[in-house]
C-alpha cells in the first residue's frame, strides 16, 4: 500500500454502491481516501492530496468549471497528479487549456470509445513560492588608456612606406576632353513669356517695348488739383503740391530731404 492520499470526486449520477466499490478499490492502493460529490465538494484549508481523481469510466464528468480546477490545484501537493474522466462529447482541447491555466503541467490524454482520460501534474513547487536567483556578476574590465590607443607621432609614419595613389591615373581620356558647349545646352530651349488676354500687370506693355503707364487721375470733387486749401479732409492727395489733371505728382528734392540731417 502506498502511503499517499487520494481525493475521489464522483459525478452526481454515480450510485452509492458504485462509489463504495471504487473507494474500496482505491483503499488497496492509497493509505487515505476521501470521496465527495463533485458538485458538493468544498476544499478545506490545509488539506493536501497526492492524487486527485474526478469521475469514473461508467460516469465521466461533462466539463469541470475553471474555479473547480483552480481549487484542485490549490489542494494538490507538489508533483501531485490530477486524473479527469471526461465524456467524449466534451471539448477536450478546451479542458487541456483550462488545466494549464489553473497551474497544472504535462497535460496528456488517452481515450476509449466513450471516455477521455486527461492526466496532469502539479509542478514541484507551491503556488506563490519564491526563491533567490543568483546572477553572475560581470567582471569589470580594466580601463583602457585612451591616450595610448589614439596617440600618433610623426615618427610613426615613414613616407617611403606609404604608397600614394596617382589621381591622374584614375581619369580616362574621355574625362580629359573638353565638352562641346552645344551638347551642354538644354534640348527644350528657353520658354517665351506670354501675356494673358486680359493682362493688367504691365507685361503686355513690357513685351511691346512700352512702359506701363498709370491711369490718369480723376477727381470726384474737382478740387484735388488745386492744393490742400481746396481739398477735402479725407482727400488722398492731402500734403501733395498742386498739379494739373493727368500730371504725375512728383515731390521736389527739398521735400524729400530730412530737416534733421
Amino acid at each position: 500500500m502506498m502511503m499517499k492520499s487520494l481525493l475521489f470526486l464522483y459525478c452526481h449520477k454515480t450510485s452509492a454502491s458504485d462509489v463504495e466499490k471504487d473507494v474500496a478499490q482505491y483503499r488497496q492502493t492509497y493509505s487515505t481516501v476521501v470521496s465527495e460529490n463533485k458538485n458538493l465538494f468544498k476544499p478545506e484549508k490545509g488539506q493536501l492530496f497526492d492524487e486527485i481523481i474526478v469521475g469514473t469510466d461508467a460516469n465521466p464528468i461533462h466539463g469541470p468549471k475553471p474555479d473547480l480546477l483552480a481549487a484542485l490545484a490549490e489542494i494538490s501537493k507538489p508533483n501531485g497528479s490530477l486524473v479527469l474522466m471526461y465524456s467524449k462529447q466534451s471539448d477536450v482541447d478546451q479542458l487541456r487549456s483550462a488545466m494549464r491555466l489553473s497551474g497544472f503541467i504535462n497535460v496528456t490524454d488517452t481515450h476509449t470509445d466513450t471516455v477521455y482520460t486527461v492526466v496532469a501534474h502539479k509542478p514541484n513547487y507551491e503556488l506563490g513560492s519564491s526563491t533567490q536567483i543568483t546572477l553572475k556578476k560581470k567582471t569589470p574590465q580594466p580601463a583602457s588608456n585612451g591616450n595610448k590607443v589614439w596617440s600618433l607621432s610623426v615618427d610613426d609614419i615613414n613616407d617611403d612606406d606609404v604608397e600614394l595613389v596617382d589621381t591622374d591615373a584614375l581619369l580616362d581620356e574621355e574625362d580629359l576632353m573638353k565638352p562641346d558647349p552645344e551638347l551642354l545646352k538644354s534640348s527644350c530651349g528657353p520658354t517665351k513669356k506670354r501675356a494673358c488676354k486680359d493682362c493688367s500687370c504691365g507685361l503686355a506693355e513690357e513685351l511691346e517695348g512700352k512702359k506701363a503707364q498709370a491711369a490718369p487721375v480723376k477727381s470726384s470733387c474737382g478740387n484735388c488739383y488745386l492744393g490742400d486749401a481746396f481739398r477735402c479732409a479725407s482727400c488722398p492727395y492731402a500734403g501733395m503740391p498742386p498739379f494739373k489733371p493727368g500730371e504725375k505728382v512728383e515731390l521736389s528734392k527739398q521735400l524729400l530731404t530730412s530737416d534733421l540731417s
